[in-house]
């Protein structure tokens, strides 16, 4: 079921339905599962493509605290890209969010 739901999430942002990948991440989440590194990557990149940057944001700082998942360099560009895209790329920003 795990693989099975990240591959959802992984197929809906494939194919640009990013609001539909956000919400099987929340399914998920609700019925108990924890996301690994993949999942993440693609509801990071929901985000990004939706311009969320609160909900990117606040998924990203849930990895490690919440999730206990290390972000490697592909989230940490997504981030940069998202804070980028959408003007919010001012370092008090991004350094509230990622704890290296």
């Amino acid at each position: 079921m795990l693989f099975r739901g990240q591959a959802l999430i992984s197929a809906h942002v494939l194919h640009g339905h990013t609001i539909e990948a956000l919400n099987k991440f929340k399914e998920m989440e609700a019925e108990g599962f924890w996301p690994d590194k993949v999942a993440f990557l693609a509801v990071l990149s929901s985000c990004r493509h939706i311009g969320d940057v609160e909900q990117g944001m606040e998924l990203f700082g849930q990895m490690k605290s919440k999730y206990r998942v290390e972000p490697e360099m592909d989230h940490y560009l997504l981030v940069v890209d998202l804070l980028a895209r959408y003007g919010k790329s001012t370092i008090i920003k991004i350094c509230r969010y990622i704890h290296i």
